[in-house]
């Protein structure tokens, strides 16, 4: 997204933008199998940091980009001009980011919000263990509430993401230290599930809707596949 936005700007009428992107390098970011990591014994930072340095240098792109690394929260952020532009896909905690930058977002500049469903996720995240991400799901409840508030106009979603603006009608500072997001959370306690992503028995729920899939259109093609790994289809349930 950063080497996007970085191309967009290149041949934009205003070349002299930069993207000023976060990253907290948290390993589940970049590591398929994240929980076979030891986070507190496996520094993996300075790793991440030169594949991201690497791939914006293959777009040539490392002069538009301004890069920082860590907790955003945690910045001392200070722009010389406005933002006029807000891509979010972090941890889904957009009352912290509203928070931080969107004061010095320009009124009707566009407004991005990845991570953008009012579902559950689930998925195994070890033998014994299913790990809940509500993340999308707050993510959405809070972009509602500022719909609400009138703090943020959508345009239309994308599968999970949301593309959106700041109305051009908010042109003063928000005061966010005095909104009230605990219902917001609270309304998180109870959330639906997509069925495919609940868990069935060993294998997640897509794969058992796969096998059945193939059970049902090729049934040839289902019985030599579960010969060849020595498994009856009579006895097996996928």
């Amino acid at each position: 997204a950063t080497i996007a936005l970085a191309l967009g700007i290149a041949a934009s009428a205003r070349p002299d933008r930069r993207v000023i992107s976060f990253d907290r390098l948290d390993p589940q970011n970049y590591i398929e199998d994240a929980h076979v990591v030891d986070r507190n014994k496996v520094d993996l930072s300075a790793t991440f940091i030169q594949q991201i340095r690497d791939n914006i240098a293959a777009f040539e792109m490392q002069d538009k980009v301004i890069l920082h690394f860590g907790d955003v929260e945690k910045m001392h952020l200070k722009f010389e001009s406005p933002i006029s532009g807000l891509l979010l896909d972090a941890d889904g905690a957009i009352d912290r980011d509203f928070k931080l930058f969107y004061n010095m977002l320009k009124p009707g500049s566009p407004v991005i919000i990845d991570d953008f469903d009012d579902n559950a996720h689930l998925w195994r995240w070890s033998n014994d263990r299913i790990r809940v991400d509500l993340k999308h799901r707050l993510t959405h409840q809070l972009g509602q509430f500022f719909m609400d508030k009138g703090l943020l106009e959508q345009s239309h979603i994308v599968r999970n993401t949301f593309f959106g603006y700041k109305p051009k009608a908010v042109t003063q500072a928000v005061n966010f230290d005095a909104m009230d997001f605990i219902p917001v959370y609270r309304s998180i306690l109870f959330s639906n599930v997509e069925r495919s992503q609940v868990p069935i028995g060993p294998v997640y729920g897509t794969r058992a809707i796969a096998v059945q899939t193939l059970k049902t259109r090729t049934p040839a093609l289902y019985k030599a596949l579960r010969r060849l790994l020595g498994r009856s289809p009579a006895t097996s349930a996928g």
